[in-house]
């Protein structure tokens, strides 16, 4: 019996990790900004991780910075650098209605908000 309630226990984790990153797409959409009269294109990319769902944040498609969403953990904030500005993505799940849930994360550039985009 413990050992067929461990199995049941494991199979829900691997099931719920599978299901983190909630949506088949699996981009988001590009925003396009201007930092000090260039321009910039950014992205966040998801990809099933074994435990979760791994973001990528991409500036002008060089991956910047990563971290991972899961059940335990449905928020994450991912911060990286590129041609010398600071970049940070707040990321999580948020209700659209039900159960229904989308990942959305709030861009910044030099502590602004610069775009929110969802995946």
């Amino acid at each position: 019996m413990k050992k067929r309630v461990i199995i049941l226990g494991i199979a829900m984790v691997v099931c719920l990790s599978l299901l983190a990153c909630g949506s088949t797409l699996k981009q988001s959409r590009t925003a396009n900004f201007e930092v000090n009269k260039k321009e910039y294109t950014t992205y966040i990319k998801a990809d099933d991780g074994p435990f979760g769902c791994i973001l990528n944040l991409y500036v002008n498609d060089q991956q910047i910075a990563s971290g991972t969403i899961t059940m335990l953990t449905p928020q994450t904030v991912l911060s990286g650098q590129y041609n010398g500005i600071k970049f940070d993505a707040e990321c999580g799940a948020s209700k659209t209605g039900g159960i229904n849930m989308v990942q959305r994360c709030k861009i910044y550039a030099k502590g602004q908000q610069i775009a929110e985009v969802q995946y």
